[in-house]
């Protein structure tokens, strides 16, 4: 008998304009080929990868949501993300003199 193997190609999720692209975390915080890992709260990756599927968020948002250390995915979420590339400047804007490191709220614990 004679093996072989064949290789599908991975469909990459295409954002349409004014969304961006957002995936899982992979191990250790590993993050698709042009996408950059983040994590609210001043958090860190876990050891192992997420496994929900990757989605476009409305850029604006996204924009708001990185710049006030918070999780796109939603407010009492604290595990990272990878998202687009091209997001990552977002990341360095200046914040106010007094802006603190964002925690999660306390009512997100029970």
């Amino acid at each position: 008998t004679k093996a072989s193997m064949e290789l599908k190609a991975v469909k990459t999720v295409e954002c349409e304009a004014g969304f961006t692209r957002v995936c899982p975390s992979g191990a250790a915080g590993s993050c698709p080929e042009g996408m950059f890992n983040f994590c609210p709260y001043n958090g860190s990756p876990a050891a192992a990868e997420d496994s929900w599927a990757c989605s476009c968020l409305q850029t604006r948002m996204l924009e708001l949501d990185v710049q006030a250390g918070l999780n796109p995915l939603g407010e009492c979420r604290g595990e990272c993300i990878c998202m687009s590339g091209d997001m990552e400047a977002i990341t360095k804007k200046q914040k106010p003199t007094f802006f603190g490191p964002k925690e999660m709220p306390s009512y997100c614990n029970n």
